[in-house]
């Protein structure tokens, strides 16, 4: 099961400047074994053109999930069940 992440605005580049600078220096492919859980078996930054990112989560199974958005930093929260439900 996969589990697709469409950020929009969203950026790794910040573009505002006369020189792009980098706002993302993260991994691009991120190993499950990091999440924390089971059944992420891989988290990977599958593009980032013209203000739209997107992430693609492989999963174990299909599992529910929720997406909460925080700020102060600004930031995505998604928080993929990892129990049987």
């Amino acid at each position: 099961a996969v589990l697709q992440l469409i950020l929009t605005p969203a950026s790794g580049t910040d573009l505002s400047g006369a020189t792009p600078q980098p706002v993302y220096a993260g991994d691009r492919r991120i190993p499950g074994a990091r999440s924390g859980t089971t059944v992420v078996r891989e988290i990977v930054e599958t593009g980032d053109f013209e203000a739209t990112m997107s992430w693609v989560v492989g999963l174990a199974r299909q599992a529910p999930f929720t997406v909460t958005e925080l700020a102060d930093p600004t930031r995505l929260v998604v928080d993929i069940a990892h129990g049987q439900g």
